[in-house]
């Protein structure tokens, strides 16, 4: 679920090929995402292929699950329940909405930066509905405008909350002698002046008091993480282990 998803499908009933193609290429230019259609027997069959992506940073990807639902909801199905399903999910995440304005969550605060919301995960059957969203949040979220936010409006469409995970957000004062160890030892090898970021990523630091995310990637590379053809340069990989070997050395040696 933390990942944007690039490929989506549905299956429908009811529409001509031709309508169905026509509301394909109408989405595919308002979207960006490329739908298709293809018979197959009573039914016809789309596709959208959209761009994958990290759902910490959803405005670099372009989520062909969003896409499809947008489609879906604006065309002319019979109303049904699983047709209200597909209009609430419309809803409530609205494609290239990424920071959950639609949602009710939207909020923002000067370390992290703004709320991300990622609708990654649905399956849509005869028998129900099932579906998951990531969401990255600042560090101002709680309980209240967040998760309460959240549950109230699930109920108001009619989905219910099985299941919830809330990490609190890490926060390393970037002050301390550690933080500025690094800093130094950045500079040093990279020659690229010192400077501190905040992402949406949880990483295996993320438990870690003080701890934070140190190297691997540089400034202007896009490693396509998460996504196809995800990489590392060699070059990068070899400064971030000297890099690594000197914080050992300053922090853990005499």
């Amino acid at each position: 679920m933390n990942v944007i998803p690039n490929r989506a499908e549905a299956i429908t009933q009811g529409l001509s090929l031709d309508e169905v193609k026509s509301f394909c290429d109408d989405f595919s230019k308002k979207t960006g995402v490329t739908m298709s259609a293809a018979q197959d027997g009573d039914y016809i069959n789309i596709s959208a292929l959209g761009v994958a992506g990290h759902a910490a940073r959803p405005e670099t990807a372009n989520n062909a699950q969003t896409a499809i639902i947008e489609m879906l909801a604006a065309m002319p199905f019979a109303e049904s329940k699983s047709f209200g399903c597909v209009k609430a999910l419309n809803r409530l995440f609205p494609h290239k909405d990424y920071y959950g304005k639609a949602f009710g969550i939207a909020m923002s605060d000067d370390i992290v930066g703004d709320l991300t919301l990622s609708f990654c995960v649905v399956k849509l059957t005869e028998t129900g509905i099932t579906g998951n969203f990531d969401s990255r949040t600042s560090i101002c979220a709680d309980e209240v405008d967040l998760l309460g936010i959240t549950l109230a409006t699930f109920e108001k469409e009619g989905f219910s909350v099985t299941d919830y995970v809330i990490n609190k957000s890490h926060y390393t004062d970037e002050n301390s002698p550690f933080i500025q160890t690094l800093l130094n030892i950045y500079e040093d090898y990279t020659g690229n002046p010192r400077k501190l970021i905040s992402m949406g990523g949880q990483t295996y630091v993320h438990g870690v008091p003080g701890g934070v995310v140190f190297g691997t990637a540089m400034p202007g590379e896009e490693n396509n993480v998460h996504g196809p053809n995800e990489f590392i340069d060699v070059d990068t990989l070899v400064i971030s282990a000297k890099m690594f070997a000197q914080a050992i050395l300053e922090i853990c040696g005499e």
